[in-house]
């Protein structure tokens, strides 16, 4: 193995690493509300690390393109909270993480949604391994994860992203929720099926922003010559996506209640700033490892092993750390999903 190769899967490691765990400062966090306030503390922590990357990288020329992937894992990631209340954590990080993980894979190993086609040396090896991992996930949603009878618990997901953090946040039921989901039609299995539906819907849309975000930096960098052939160097300016579009979110969310409330807005809680801004500084050291794991490994290899090592982290955190998933037939599940999934990154790796 050449050193690029130790390099490319040392990233992965720690994006694996960082993503499963970047939730656990807020574990204790009792009452987030219905998130928004929670993803601008969040948020300032990932843009406080694309700071650190630009002054180290000498301010790299910023890439509005790149920008745009940024904010559209924001948007994805503002949906979660809705997706969770809808069908519920297990379910929704299931549709979001495998399509999050096929969309990364498919446009590198299929040359689709704006990226250039990448070749493997086994593709047979690379595709049953990401077929594995799927499977892997459709396991982990059958483990029953919860240690309290709330059934508000939501879990914000990256992986990356991202997709692949187990830790559970609690939301805030008070106050008016979505007409939507709260449907009072006497026709219960109707209101039902639409809210079933739309959590769906939401978490494929979810997992297709969080799948793509790494698009359009990955098409600048590919243009030889035009632009920087350095990940890092577009860090900063995903980054920004990031945070702006969450700004903008919140204050569009703060007029919205401000306007029906009679009183302040209710969301800003103090305790939420550090461990949020911690989470998120978390966050983004494993995105500017995954930025630098695609340019090592290409997207085809390191999209569908980073989608999924990080819940094998998040669930052995949770076992041992927050004695989450006991009983018998959860850590059989937990076994089996694990063992699923580490098989598939060894196919994954095998195939580049």
């Amino acid at each position: 193995m050449d050193s690029d190769s130790v390099l490319g899967y040392a990233c992965c490691l720690i994006a694996a690493i960082f993503f499963g765990s970047n939730y656990v400062p807020v574990k204790k966090l009792t009452n987030l509300g219905d998130g928004v306030f929670f993803s601008v503390c969040m948020t300032l922590g990932v843009f406080t690390v694309g700071v650190v990357v630009c002054l180290v990288r000498s301010f790299p020329k910023f890439e509005y393109q790149a920008m745009f992937g940024g904010s559209l894992w924001a948007i994805g990631n503002l949906c979660v909270v809705p997706i969770v209340k809808s069908i519920g954590l297990a379910l929704g990080m299931m549709i979001w993480s495998g399509a999050c993980m096929l969309s990364g894979w498919a446009s590198a190993r299929f040359g689709i949604l704006g990226l250039d086609k990448e070749e493997v040396s086994r593709p047979g090896l690379n595709g049953f391994g990401v077929a594995l991992a799927c499977l892997a996930l459709y396991v982990a949603s059958k483990i029953d994860g919860t240690t309290n009878s709330n059934s508000n618990s939501s879990s914000n997901n990256n992986n990356s992203n991202g997709t692949s953090c187990m830790r559970r946040i609690d939301v805030d039921e008070e106050g008016e929720d979505n007409a939507f989901l709260n449907n009072n039609n006497n026709d219960e299995d109707e209101a039902l099926r639409k809210k079933q539906t739309f959590g769906i819907t939401l978490s494929l849309l979810s997992g297709v922003l969080y799948g793509v975000n790494f698009n359009s930096a990955e098409n600048l960098r590919l243009r030889s010559g035009a632009h920087s052939d350095d990940a890092l160097d577009y860090v900063f300016s995903q980054f920004c996506g990031i945070f702006g579009t969450t700004l903008v979110a919140f204050a569009l969310h703060y007029l919205h209640v401000v306007r029906k409330a009679t009183d302040r807005y209710p969301e800003l809680r103090q305790e939420t700033i550090v461990p949020a801004f911690i989470s998120g500084v978390m966050w983004g050291i494993a995105q500017t490892s995954w930025f630098v794991a695609n340019r090592v490994l290409s997207m085809s290899i390191s999209f569908p092993i980073i989608s999924t090592l990080p819940s094998v982290v998040a669930a052995l955190i949770g076992y041992f750390y927050f004695h989450e998933m006991r009983g018998e037939k959860n850590v059989r599940l937990l076994l089996s999903s694990g063992a699923m999934r580490l098989v598939s990154v060894v196919c994954i790796a095998n195939s580049r």
